[in-house]
């Protein structure tokens, strides 16, 4: 195994997503309230730890964005570190399994949910969203909608679990 050798045209596309889903949490003022939640994202390690960060970020904003989309009118903030987590304020933790091309063409985003409110944990599960993406397309525009795609699919499900089970104050499901 090289491990010079230049990197694939995938992980390539991988970091250009990542650094595409980052960026509207960069643009974010700084909130001057405590957030209502506050979201933790545990990532598998890679060589580059700045991606790790960037992975993460990334996917609490799908959470944050999605759980809008779903009605949820509190305010999300993002722990990027267990030091940062206040003890006063739930905690959503997500442990991401994996958030990748498969060998079919889509992107298959899993991960296991965890809410802790004060002293009591309860685990939530396991959640699994897909995004179509067509692998004869080289377009990174459509690479990084799949992406988003499986973490909106999987986000929601997750949303109806809280909602559902009445975990939080806040998650209501929609009438349709």
């Amino acid at each position: 195994m090289n491990i010079l050798r230049p990197p694939s045209h995938l992980s390539l596309a991988f970091i250009g997503a990542c650094a595409l889903l980052v960026s509207p949490l960069a643009a974010k003022p700084a909130a001057t309230e405590e957030p209502a939640l506050q979201a933790f994202v545990s990532v598998p390690p890679t060589f580059r730890p700045m991606l790790d960060d960037d992975i993460a970020r990334a996917l609490a904003y799908r959470m944050e964005e999605t759980f809008r989309r779903q009605g949820y009118q509190g305010t999300v903030g993002f722990a990027a570190h267990p030091g940062d987590i206040k003890a006063s304020i739930p905690v959503l933790e997500l442990t991401l399994t994996e958030w990748r091309l498969d060998m079919t063409g889509n992107v298959q985003c899993t991960f296991s949910a965890k809410l802790t409110q004060g002293k009591a944990e309860t685990g939530l599960g396991l959640f699994m969203g897909t995004g179509i993406h067509w692998t004869h397309t080289r377009d990174r525009w459509r690479l990084a909608g799949a992406y988003e795609d499986s973490a909106n699919d999987a986000m929601k499900d997750l949303y109806r679990k809280i909602a559902t089970d009445k975990l939080l104050p806040g998650f209501e499901l929609k009438r349709k």
